[in-house]
């Protein structure tokens, strides 16, 4: 698939580059107190965004990769890839979760979940796997991208 000529995944991969980054900023920043409850929004927005550039990126790259002759830095690049799917996916339903968990609600559930031990255990615990997995996804999405570049880049530009 191409889009006057270019690949579309280079191009959708920039999506994936963006929000996968930008994901960790919002979650990171859910820590602070003061503006936490505005990030939870925004973290899950991110997440939610971060996930569907990464599956569009992969799907787009193996349509790619069976459209080129055998490359072992292709190859490399798309085993790779394999690993990012996963990760943006849990950091994405993590997150998502937490946007609707502070979605206004009537007083008497926000009564509730003020009364809730395990509500006030458990939100911080997922927050901290949500941060866990945005910096893996991070780390990934920086070697997974460092590999493409090499298989497209490598002895073309010194």
């Amino acid at each position: 698939m191409t889009i006057n000529g270019i690949p579309v995944h280079p191009l959708i991969v920039h999506g994936a580059v963006v929000f996968v980054p930008l994901t960790l900023v919002f979650t990171a920043l859910l820590f602070i107190r003061r503006i936490s409850r505005a990030m939870t929004f925004m973290a899950g927005c991110a997440g939610v965004l971060a996930f569907i550039f990464v599956a569009i990126a992969h799907n787009t790259g193996e349509q790619l990769a069976a459209a080129l002759p055998a490359n072992p830095a292709i190859i490399q690049h798309a085993d790779q890839a394999g690993t990012i799917i996963p990760l943006t996916f849990a950091t994405g339903a993590l997150l998502a979760i937490l946007a609707i968990l502070e979605l206004p609600a009537p007083e008497a559930l926000v009564q509730l979940r003020g009364r809730l031990q395990a509500y006030r255990i458990v939100l911080p615990i997922v927050r901290i796997a949500a941060l866990v997995l945005a910096v893996v996804s991070v780390v990934e999405i920086v070697l997974i991208g460092d590999s493409g570049a090499a298989a497209v880049w490598y002895g073309v530009v010194r």
